[in-house]
C-alpha cells in the first residue's frame, strides 16, 4: 500500500478541471517551438522522474503496476481498450485455497471526448468525479509553491497515483506523442509493449517519414520485454527491427496473431489488426504475470479472449450515434485525422451506406468535417472523396465549437482559435479540388462557424440523413457534448 498525501479540499469536479486546464501550454508557444525545431523535450524523462518523486513515489514503485505500454500512430487507443476488455475476462486464481476473482484493470488514454475523467479508467469505467477530485488534489497539493507539470504530464501523474492506490492488477498505458521522449516512457520493466500501425502525424515533432516516426515509437521497447507490432510498411518495420536489437527485447519483434475467427465489438475492418496486436499482447502479459507470481495465477481462455473482443467498445471510433434533439439524422462518428485513418474511415462509412440502402427517396448522405491548421487538407480529404461510393448531398466544414459555448471539460488552449475560419475555407477549397470528377462534385459545400449549424442542417428534412462526422477527436467530442451524450 502507498501512503496518501492529504487531499482535503472543497473544490468541485469542475473547479479541479478548471485548474487542470491552467497547465495547458499556450498554442502560440507550441507553434513557436515547432518552428524552432525544438518541440520534443529530450529532458522529459528526467523531469518526469522528478515529478514522480515529488508526489511521493519512486520510479521502481511503478513496476508494481504490471504495465502494458502501447505506442503508435493509428489505433493505439482502440488497441488499449481491446487489451482492457480482454483482460477483464481473466480469472485470478489463489493458489492456496483455489478461490477466484476478476482481474482489476487500469487504463490511461487520451484525448477525452466529453469529460477529462475519461482518460483514467478502472475496470473500463471512467473514474468517478470524486475519485478524479481526489487524485487531482493529491498531485496539485504536491506541487504547492512550485511550477506545475504540463497538462498531459499532470494527468499521467494522476493516473499512476490512482492505479497504485486502487491496486490494479494491470495498468494499460497509452503514450501521448512518440515514445522515446514521451513522459509515459519512465517505466523500467513493463510486462509487454506494443506498437500499433504507423503513419504520418505530428511530423514537426517526430520526423517527416514513417521510418523516422517509427524510431520514436520504438523508444518504448525495453530490454528483456517482448514487443508486438501491427504490420508496417517495410521502411518502418526495418527501423523497428533495428531498434528491437538495440533495446534488447526478449524475443524477435513480431506482428500480432489472428483473432481466431472471433468478432470485434468495434466496427471497421482495421479493428481486426488492432485486435490481433491486443490478443498477442494480452497472452504475453498473462505469461509474464504467471512467471512473476506464486500465490496467484491468471487464467485467460480462448473463449474469454473472444468474449473480450466481442464486448469491446471505444467511443468516437466508428460509432453510430443518435441524438434525440436531431431525430432525422444518424451520425457516424470517427475521430480519424491522418490520411491512412481517413481512408479506413471512408471505407467504413461506404460499407454503412451499402448495408443500410442509402439514397432511398429523399434520404441524404452528408460529410461534417473539421481539422486544425497545419495539416494537408488535400491528403486528408482525398480518401473520403475516393472511398465513399454513394454521392454526398452536402459537405460541411465547421469548427468544433458550439453555440452553447465551451465548458470546462473541452477548453483547449493548445489550438489557435481560427476566428476567421481560414482553415475551414482552405478545407473547402481542398474538397473542391479532390472531389472534381467524382460522384461528389455536385455536393452542396458549406462553411459554418459552429458545429450546431451542421447538426441543424443534417436534421432539417423529415427523411433520414446519414452524416459522417470526422477529421478530429475535438469535433467528435464537441458533437457528443452538444448532444448531452453520457460519459462512457
Amino acid at each position: 500500500m502507498f501512503r496518501r498525501m492529504s487531499t482535503a479540499t472543497t473544490r468541485t469536479y469542475e473547479e479541479c478541471v478548471h485548474l487542470l486546464n491552467t497547465t495547458q501550454t499556450n498554442a502560440a508557444v507550441l507553434e513557436a517551438l515547432r518552428k524552432s525545431g525544438n518541440s520534443l523535450n529530450k529532458q522529459s524523462l528526467p523531469e518526469v522522474t522528478g515529478y514522480v518523486n515529488r508526489i511521493g513515489y519512486k520510479v521502481p514503485d511503478l513496476n508494481q503496476l504490471n504495465i502494458i505500454h502501447i505506442a503508435g500512430t493509428k489505433g493505439k487507443g482502440s488497441t488499449s481498450a481491446l487489451c482492457d476488455s480482454i483482460l477483464r475476462q481473466c480469472v485470478v486464481v489463489n493458489q492456496k485455497d483455489g478461490s477466484t476473482r476478476e482481474l482489476k484493470t487500469g487504463l490511461f488514454t487520451s484525448p477525452h471526448l466529453i469529460q477529462a475523467r475519461e482518460r483514467i479508467r478502472i475496470n473500463g469505467i471512467p473514474v468517478s468525479e470524486t475519485d478524479f477530485q481526489d487524485s487531482f488534489t493529491f498531485v496539485w497539493n504536491a506541487f504547492e509553491g512550485a511550477e506545475k507539470p504540463g497538462y498531459f504530464r499532470f494527468l499521467f501523474l494522476m493516473s499512476i497515483h490512482r492505479f497504485l492506490t486502487s491496486q490494479t492488477d494491470v495498468s494499460i498505458m497509452e503514450t501521448g506523442i512518440g515514445g522515446e521522449f514521451d513522459c509515459t516512457n519512465i517505466f523500467e520493466t513493463p510486462y509487454v509493449t506494443a506498437i500499433t500501425s504507423l503513419g504520418l502525424d505530428h511530423q514537426g515533432l517526430l520526423g517527416n517519414t514513417v521510418a523516422e516516426i517509427g524510431w520514436h515509437k520504438a523508444g518504448i521497447m525495453k530490454r528483456g520485454v517482448a514487443c508486438f507490432t501491427a504490420p508496417q510498411v517495410e521502411d518502418a518495420m526495418r527501423v523497428l527491427r533495428v531498434r528491437a536489437v538495440e533495446k534488447g527485447v526478449s524475443k524477435p519483434i513480431s506482428c500480432g496473431f489472428g483473432v481466431g475467427g472471433g468478432e470485434v465489438g468495434m466496427k471497421g475492418a482495421h479493428q481486426f489488426i488492432n485486435a490481433a496486436v491486443a490478443v498477442s499482447t494480452c497472452k504475453e502479459w498473462v505469461q509474464v504475470y504467471n512467471q512473476k507470481h506464486v500465490e496467484t495465477q491468471c487464467v485467460l481462455t480462448d473463449d474469454a479472449i473472444l468474449k473480450g473482443l466481442g464486448m469491446a467498445s471505444w467511443p468516437g471510433r466508428a460509432q453510430t450515434f443518435n441524438c434525440p434533439e436531431f431525430p432525422n439524422a444518424v451520425f457516424y462518428l470517427d475521430g480519424a485525422h491522418t490520411p491512412e485513418s481517413l481512408l479506413v474511415c471512408g471505407e467504413w462509412f461506404d460499407q454503412v451506406l451499402e448495408k443500410e440502402g442509402a439514397n432511398k427517396s429523399g434520404e441524404r448522405n452528408m460529410l461534417i468535417f473539421y481539422c486544425t491548421g497545419g495539416r494537408s487538407a488535400d491528403e486528408l480529404l482525398s480518401p473520403l472523396a475516393q472511398y465513399i461510393k454513394k454521392p454526398l448531398s452536402d459537405v460541411i466544414f465547421c469548427s468544433s465549437d458550439s453555440k452553447q459555448g465551451a465548458n470546462v471539460n473541452n477548453t483547449n488552449f493548445t489550438v489557435v482559435k481560427d476566428t476567421a475560419m481560414k482553415t475551414q475555407y482552405a478545407n473547402k477549397a481542398a474538397w473542391e479540388r479532390v472531389s472534381t470528377g467524382t460522384i461528389h462534385e455536385k455536393a452542396n459545400v458549406h462553411v459554418f462557424p459552429t458545429l450546431d449549424q451542421a447538426l441543424e442542417l443534417a436534421n432539417e428534412r423529415p427523411t433520414t440523413t446519414r452524416a459522417l462526422v470526422t477529421g478530429s477527436m475535438y469535433l467528435i467530442g464537441g458533437v457528443l457534448t452538444r448532444c448531452n451524450a453520457p460519459v462512457q
